[in-house]
């Protein structure tokens, strides 16, 4: 008995992403401080738009449908980029973050080290450091949500 194929669907991908366009604009300013204020203001963006097509970031799946309209997938990165949002706290941490795990392997170590040869009857507190620095961790490194 022959076996028949298996039908195909259709399903429909949403791709984006993000092209920088670029632009002049001559500012004048007092000094080098009040040209970067002035140009932080500046509406530019009736002059930005010159896309450099060669050097787009943030590709990415947006979602994926199927035939009846079911979301299959969706936020698939298609490169090494990501979107961030939360301004300059979020920049400063996201910069800080590899002294930070640094930082925080070499705590469990110690806190690990510290428990095993110096037991307390009561070390809770310490357990408690310990499972939130582990947690921490595995997050860090991919391990948990």
């Amino acid at each position: 008995m022959t076996r028949q194929p298996k039908a195909m669907k259709t399903y429909t991908v949403l791709y984006a992403e993000d092209t920088p366009f670029y632009g002049y604009m001559d500012i004048e300013a007092a000094d080098d401080a009040d040209a970067i204020v002035k140009a932080r203001l500046a509406d530019y963006t009736d002059r930005a738009t010159d896309p450099d097509w060669h050097n787009s970031v943030c590709r990415r799946i947006v979602v994926i449908h199927d035939e009846h309209n079911n979301d299959v997938a969706y936020g698939i990165p298609l490169d090494e980029f990501h979107l961030r949002r939360g301004g300059d706290a979020d920049r400063l941490l996201c910069d800080a973050a590899r002294d930070l795990l640094l930082a925080l392997t070499r705590a469990r170590a110690q806190l690990q080290f510290q428990q095993k040869h110096y037991p307390r009857s009561d070390d809770t507190e310490l357990r408690e450091v310990l499972h939130a620095v582990d947690a921490a961790l595995a997050k860090a490194g991919g391990g948990a949500p």
